[in-house]
């Protein structure tokens, strides 16, 4: 049943339709705003795509030069203070300061991993260290994750506005690398500190999850970041 739901993609379909109805009908943000932000996730999503096709062909590169890369970028500045920065938002700053080691440097450090470059990268716990696995967690898994920490952020969120709230927490869900995510529909709206809307939707059930937006909000989270998937469900359960 999941299998042919995904085919239908009827997650997706009523995404669509809740977007649609959404833009046309409420008011709260308006429509200029609402159009700001899916130009942006348009961007967004083709920036993935580009990712996902090259960071295949890039990664290997900086993973066989990320000792000369590294020592290049991290000149004034150490990995664990741009990773502090990133995770305060001052993700301008970063920009600066890594440009300075010049564009093709930073072009790859894109591509790389953000902890620990030298060392273990993004590897969970329990997976050798070696170039294959960091090969498929950070170039097929999560690729180029690095400009999604710069580029898919959002500001200080000041303010909220729900559109569908239809969740369950009593009974939840989950999948490959998605902890318990509850029952249902949510769909919001965020208000940053610098006037931009954005939203993030969530439509999980026992069969399929899918979210697309800025992530971490709905976990009261002040700073969210661009994601988008569909995944089937792995495990549900009451709580």
């Amino acid at each position: 049943m999941s299998f042919k739901n995904r085919i239908k993609i009827l997650e997706i379909r009523r995404f669509f339709i809740n977007l649609k109805n959404d833009y046309l009908y409420s008011s709260n943000p308006g429509q200029l705003y609402k159009l700001e932000c899916f130009i942006n996730i348009v961007k967004n999503i083709l920036i993935t795509i580009w990712s996902g096709f090259t960071a295949p062909f890039i990664y290997p590169i900086w993973f066989l030069f990320r000792k000369r890369i590294s020592n290049r970028v991290y000149k004034n500045i150490s990995w664990q203070d741009i990773k502090l920065l990133i995770d305060s938002n001052s993700t301008k700053m970063v920009k600066e300061e890594l440009l300075k080691s010049g564009k093709l440097y930073y072009w790859l450090w894109t591509y790389g991993d953000i902890n620990d470059p030298l060392n273990r990268g993004g590897l969970p716990d329990g997976q050798k260290n070696n170039f294959l696995n960091r090969f498929l967690f950070s170039a097929i898994r999560n690729p180029r994750f690095n400009i999604n920490y710069l580029e898919f952020r959002t500001g200080l969120i000041v303010e909220s506005h729900t559109i569908i709230d239809t969740r369950n927490f009593n009974y939840k869900h989950g999948s490959d690398g998605i902890g318990d995510s509850p029952d249902g529909i949510c769909f919001k709206w965020f208000k940053d500190e610098n006037e931009k809307w954005y939203f993030i939707y969530e439509d999980n059930n026992s069969e399929n999850l899918f979210y697309i937006g800025y992530t971490g909000l709905l976990k009261d989270k002040k700073v969210g970041r661009f994601e988008l998937g569909y995944r089937r469900t792995k495990f549900s359960h009451q709580v």
